[in-house]
């Protein structure tokens, strides 16, 4: 009887154990639970934090790479002594007929613009190109090429095109090594005939104001850098070709530096 009472008791001890445990899981659990827009918000909070902390690891990582290419002297640009000319004014070249035909291909204009680099490295700047006349600018006239005049027609069409460029030469012991060009425009004309000579324009707008253009290549030390501007031409079945009065200029915008 007695081992009864005890078999009672101890089973009474552990049931209340276990409903207390129960109750307190359940309680647990309700506080465990979040709602969707709760779950959304830590998303949105832990991603900002992230945000942020990789913000702050890529700035860090910036300034040390800044830091060791400047104290290396990798990062200190210096400065080129640059011709005292800095622009130049260039008319469309006059082009001789052979036997109805044109053709051009030769440098218009060139310039030794920095006479010795100071060191080797990457030399940056910008040019420029403008309307010559931008102060008198007419959209009408305001164009760099030349006017056309066909011969009476043995060929139902003819093709005329040209293409003008900038480039940099880098000169080392007399050797031109073109480093950098840039197309200003390019034109054609498809001129349809008829038993009368046929008249038009072959040219490119002159922008009114400054076309920038970027420069970036790397250069030895104590080398020369010139500037020029070319012309590649070819027209068939002509009578006249005639220039046109408007000049385009070319020009440094800023001081060049190597770094």
């Amino acid at each position: 009887m007695k081992i009864l009472k005890l078999f009672v008791c101890l089973l009474l001890i552990l049931s209340t154990s276990l409903v207390n445990s129960l109750a307190a899981i359940s309680v647990s659990d309700g506080s465990a639970f979040v709602t969707k827009a709760e779950f959304a918000a830590d998303l949105n909070n832990l991603s900002n934090r992230m945000s942020s902390l990789e913000n702050s690891l890529d700035a860090k990582i910036d300034s040390l790479v800044s830091s060791y290419l400047s104290r290396n002297g990798i990062w200190n640009g210096e400065k080129q002594a640059v011709s005292e000319t800095k622009s130049w004014d260039i008319a469309s070249p006059k082009i001789t007929l052979d036997s109805n035909k044109a053709s051009y291909g030769d440098v218009i204009d060139s310039s030794v613009i920095v006479s010795k680099t100071s060191k080797a490295g990457l030399f940056t700047g910008f040019l420029y190109f403008i309307d010559s006349d931008s102060s008198n600018y007419n959209s009408n006239d305001s164009r760099w090429g030349y006017d056309l005049n066909t011969m009476d027609p043995k060929y139902y069409f003819s093709d005329n095109g040209f293409t003008l460029f900038l480039s940099l030469e880098e000169i080392i012991n007399n050797k031109n090594t073109t480093k950098f060009s840039y197309n200003i425009g390019s034109s054609m004309s498809m001129l349809t005939t008829t038993n009368k000579p046929t008249s038009c324009q072959m040219c490119i707008p002159l922008p009114s104001d400054k076309i920038l253009v970027p420069v970036n290549f790397f250069v030895s030390k104590d080398s020369q850098i010139k500037l020029k501007v070319s012309l590649n031409l070819h027209g068939v079945n002509l009578q006249r070709i005639g220039a046109l009065s408007r000049k385009i200029k070319v020009g440094i915008e800023d001081e060049f530096y190597i770094y």
